[in-house]
């Protein structure tokens, strides 16, 4: 090579070393025409080409200068590179494979080879390959963040969190490793730890509507939903167009009992075009927000118009259930029930359905099996139909949650009660029916609400009766108090607080006796700091697992005062006097209805609705004189 042309090719080379492409491509080139067969310079214009965008031109060069020199450094690794953004995988894995066998300690070549073997679909090879490259470079990022996709996609989600810190340890921070960090948090159920990480994508891109948007969707998870509206109006701002925060936006509005603005936002989202499933949602929840505006024939007619776009989605037996509901509350209990079968559509059969026929109120001569379903205070709320139902069909079985097997059998002699997940399968049963299906026979209409003076459970009677002298037995008056639901999706908008009571807790001569489920030791020690007012727990019953117990303890009482929660379902059934104060919004369970003070499940019990933007200490002050009036008079008079 002459020096001329040695002058050439160090004249591209400086070029491609200070990042003018162009130039460097326009220098290769001269020089290729005075030494066409140098190999080395078809290698680094094939990369030019590559670098400036021109993948499809650098393939032949490159294959050019690996046939006149197969061990060419860094040709193997180039060409594959231009072959993996050309989507030619296959071919790039054997330039990799031949770039790492000839040296083997290339963590580049490693992690390219990784990442095209992911593509491909040989997930443990590539597994291997990125492990390679870190084994050979522990602070290399680029491996430990592909490594960590990958591993997020296989649902590795403490091993992807592991790679994911690591590579922002090892190289600098970057918008996608915060944002694939975070998803693997959320999945891990550590929400707090990711809002951390959301905060500092944010700083590091705050032009990034993205960034906002994860932010306010994990805040949505802390339910922190007026800080999460923040975050997505943000997100938004930046990107107007941006369906899905919208979609996002609405939802927080939703559980705001911001039912207005719930349906303008879901409106926009779906105007700007939404996946199909969430679509479905958006129409969905819409329709429940115009039904809590108590808009109810329009939110009739957008449940119909959902059904009929959405009939082959699975999806769709949601919305049929959720109009079932909407029928339930308004008492239209004909057009609500059949509806209402639709609650089981996502679950897997249940077993007891492929063992007997459905019973559907006909006669029968055999025995019926009725099982329970949903949650305790369900059972109990379906179980007042239990009594209708044994003077249309001669036997029954009753499965039933275990915590409930002694305090049903007592009350409902004659029926055989046993624990839910009995071996009924062998037994001489002709039709099962889950409990909550019931209705659909036995309450068509208002008028087939069983007319009762008293409870329809009983007590474990000696053990009420010692219970009532050892609370009363110094004259005062016993109130039970219940406060908290741990409903996953609506316990937050059901419960209040026990300093929320302040207003019952002065009525004279009262001891206060703690019934709610669950730990209230750290609530009931601040109160009595607080105020002086203590609230007795008792330590010999276990309120969340002595069900029976908890009944003697409840027959024990004078009143019950609660929110929605089993609590309020299992002192109604016994028939205790009971105020229970019904949250205001998508939290209210249609069985408490809308526009109805007294029950037509339990006889004595008086629901308390909270209005729009009301507190539970305002609710609960409005109806502590009733309660006071109720204690006041002779103590055999309020038993």
């Amino acid at each position: 090579m002459t020096a001329a042309a040695n002058d050439l090719l160090s004249q591209a080379i400086e070029l491609h070393r200070t990042g003018d492409v162009g130039g460097a491509i326009r220098g290769y080139e001269k020089f290729l025409n005075t030494s066409p067969q140098h190999a080395g310079a078809l290698n680094l214009l094939g990369l030019a080409y590559f670098q400036d965008g021109k993948a499809g031109k650098a393939v032949p060069l490159l294959e050019r200068a690996l046939s006149l020199r197969s061990d060419l450094p860094g040709a193997n690794y180039n060409l594959g590179t231009v072959l993996q953004q050309l989507g030619r995988h296959r071919e790039a894995v054997a330039q990799f494979e031949r770039a790492v066998a000839l040296n083997p300690r290339d963590v580049d070549a490693y992690n390219n080879l990784a990442s095209a073997l992911n593509v491909l679909g040989r997930k443990a090879q590539a597994i291997a390959h990125f492990e390679k490259a870190i084994a050979l470079r522990p602070d290399y990022a680029p491996a430990h963040f592909n490594l960590a996709k990958l591993l997020l996609g296989e649902e590795e989600h403490v091993k992807a969190v592991a790679h994911f810190k690591a590579a922002l340890a090892c190289g600098p921070a970057r918008l996608e490793i915060y944002s694939g960090l975070v998803t693997a948090l959320r999945a891990l159920k550590l929400p707090q730890e990711a809002v951390t990480y959301c905060e500092r994508a944010v700083a590091l891109a705050p032009q990034s509507a993205e960034a906002y948007d994860q932010l306010g969707a994990v805040l949505h998870e802390l339910k922190r939903f007026t800080e999460a509206i923040e975050q997505h109006r943000k997100a938004i701002a930046l990107k107007p167009d941006f369906a899905e925060t919208y979609f996002r936006l609405a939802s927080n509005y939703y559980l705001l009992n911001r039912y207005e603005a719930a349906c303008q936002e879901y409106a926009r989202a779906l105007k700007l075009g939404l996946p199909r499933d969430l679509a479905l949602t958006a129409e969905h929840y819409q329709a429940i927000s115009l039904q809590m505006l108590g808009r109810f024939e329009e939110a009739d007619r957008r449940f119909d118009a959902i059904i009929a776009d959405y009939t082959n989605d699975p999806g769709s037996a949601d919305v049929r259930r959720s109009k079932g509901l909407m029928y339930l509350s308004l008492g239209r209990f004909a057009e609500g029930w059949p509806l209402y079968e639709n609650r089981h559509w996502s679950e897997a059969p249940n077993v007891r359905e492929g063992q007997r026929p459905r019973w559907k109120g006909e006669p029968i001569k055999g025995t019926l099996w009725v099982w329970g379903e949903q949650g305790l205070g369900d059972q109990i709320l379906h179980a007042s139909m239990i009594d209708d139902l044994r003077a249309r069909v001669p036997s029954i079985v009753l499965e039933i949650e275990p915590r409930l097997v002694d305090l049903f059998a007592r009350s409902f002699p004659g029926i055989r009660v046993v624990a839910l997940g009995s071996d009924l399968a062998q037994e001489s049963i002709a039709v099962q029916i889950p409990i909550a299906s019931l209705g659909q026979y036995l309450r068509p209409d208002w008028a087939s609400f069983a007319k009762r003076e008293r409870g329809y459970l009983t007590a474990d009677a000696a053990r009420t009766a010692a219970l009532r002298v050892r609370l009363a037995g110094d004259g005062k008056k016993v109130v039970g108090l219940s406060w908290r639901s741990v409903d996953p999706q609506k316990g937050r908008n059901k419960s209040a607080q026990l300093a929320d009571f302040i207003d019952i807790f002065k009525t004279p001569g009262v001891r206060f006796i703690d019934l709610q489920y669950g730990n209230t030791d750290e609530e009931r020690t601040q109160l009595e700091r607080d105020t002086g007012i203590a609230v007795t727990r008792l330590a010999d019953i276990d309120n969340t697992n002595d069900i029976d117990g908890l009944a003697a303890l409840m027959g024990a009482c004078d009143a019950v005062v609660t929110v929605s929660n089993t609590t309020a379902h299992l002192a109604g059934a016994l028939g205790r006097p009971t105020w229970v104060f019904v949250p205001f919004g998508f939290a209210q369970i249609w069985y408490w209805f809308g526009d109805r003070k007294e029950s037509p499940w339990y006889p004595r019990v008086q629901v308390c609705h909270q209005m729009e933007g009301q507190s539970w200490q305002s609710l609960l002050s409005l109806h502590g004189a009733e309660i006071a009036d109720l204690l006041a008079v002779k103590q055999g008079e309020a038993s």
